[in-house]
């Protein structure tokens, strides 16, 4: 699905931005994996022959984007689609929460993305040419939850960008969002301790249970894939029937 295709995933450490690695390099991408944390490389190559490269750095940092930048620059090759995985999760009190919190939140899951997709929307108007992006937002975004005003605000704005963007750029770019429910990623250990809260979350699901993290996966390659040609500027809801309430 995805063969010949170069895949700039973010955030790919661990849960989704993991998942989408494999799922990707499954169906022939090659993919560049930016992480903050090292990640275990040995398995990967084994399976997939190497074909792929992490590159180490906050994706907030102009740093990271030139070492993106220089890496395919070495390799002489566009970058064809783009997952903005990379984010973070903040809860407290609203009336405990401070501008610095806010802006925290606001560098990791939305101004960094701003940032990528700017540049490489100018690099496919210069080159004529059109990548596909996937942001990964939230069912925070449209649903309130307490404690999580910072977190729910910059998933919330990512869902506007997207369908601006969408608007503004149609000849050179395909953005979607995906907005997962309650997933079995990196908190999902932690949560499910507090039964109290973890079986409220699963009576409150039609479905019944948490999603997988390759579930996530396998949606965001059908939509950076050319079988999703005609969509764009969507909000793509995989959360067990939760905001079908």
């Amino acid at each position: 699905m995805l063969k010949n295709k170069v895949v700039l995933i973010t955030g790919v450490s661990k849960g989704i931005g993991l998942s989408c690695l494999k799922v990707c390099l499954e169906n022939n991408a090659y993919v560049i994996g930016v992480s903050r944390s090292k990640l275990k490389q040995n398995f990967l190559e084994k399976k997939y022959n190497k074909n792929f490269k992490i590159l180490y750095g906050d994706i907030t940092k102009k740093t990271t984007l030139k070492k993106i930048s220089n890496f395919q620059k070495k390799k002489n090759f566009d970058i064809d689609c783009i997952v903005n995985n990379a984010g973070m999760r903040f809860r407290k009190k609203f009336l405990k929460t401070d501008i610095k919190n806010y802006k925290k939140v606001f560098d990791n899951n939305f101004f960094s993305i701003v940032s990528l997709t700017q540049e490489y929307i100018k690099k496919a108007i210069k080159k004529n040419k059109i990548i596909s992006i996937v942001n990964l937002s939230s069912i925070v975004g449209t649903r309130g939850f307490d404690e999580l005003s910072a977190y729910g605000s910059s998933k919330g704005a990512l869902d506007a960008f997207t369908k601006c963007i969408a608007v503004e750029f149609p000849k050179h770019v395909r953005i979607n969002n995906i907005c997962p429910g309650f997933t079995k990623s990196s908190y999902y250990e932690k949560f499910k301790r507090n039964k109290k809260l973890y079986n409220w979350t699963l009576k409150n699901i039609p479905i019944g249970r948490w999603a997988e993290t390759d579930e996530i996966a396998n949606l965001i390659t059908y939509l950076i894939s050319k079988k999703s040609n005609y969509i764009t500027g969507q909000n793509f809801y995989i959360d067990g029937g939760w905001t079908s309430k």
